[in-house]
C-alpha cells in the first residue's frame, strides 16, 4: 500500500479528523483502504475494497453506542458493502 493522500478536517464544534488514503498499485482503484484517525491517534474507522471489489467498512464499537459513544479501540465489521 501507498499513502496517496491525506486531509484533515475540524468541524465548528471541535471535532476534527485526519483521513489517510491508500493505493494498492496491484489492483484498478486509485484508493483502495481509507483510514480514520482522531487527534488522540485512534483508529475509529476504517474502510476498503477488497479483493471481491466489494465495499468494507470496520468502525469502532464503542462509537456505536449513541448514549455515550467513546472509542474503545476494537473494530468492528459494518454491513455496507455491494460490488463495485
Amino acid at each position: 500500500m501507498m499513502i496517496v493522500d491525506d486531509l484533515m478536517f475540524v468541524r465548528e464544534d471541535g471535532t476534527a479528523a485526519i483521513l489517510i488514503f491508500y493505493d494498492d498499485l496491484r489492483t484498478q482503484w486509485y484508493v483502495d483502504l481509507i483510514e480514520c484517525y482522531d487527534l488522540d491517534e485512534n483508529l475509529p474507522l476504517v474502510t476498503w475494497i477488497d479483493q471481491l471489489g466489494v465495499c468494507r467498512v470496520a468502525m469502532d464499537r464503542g462509537l456505536l453506542d449513541g448514549n455515550d459513544p467513546e472509542v474503545d479501540g476494537t473494530l468492528v465489521m459494518i454491513g455496507v458493502g455491494r460490488e463495485l
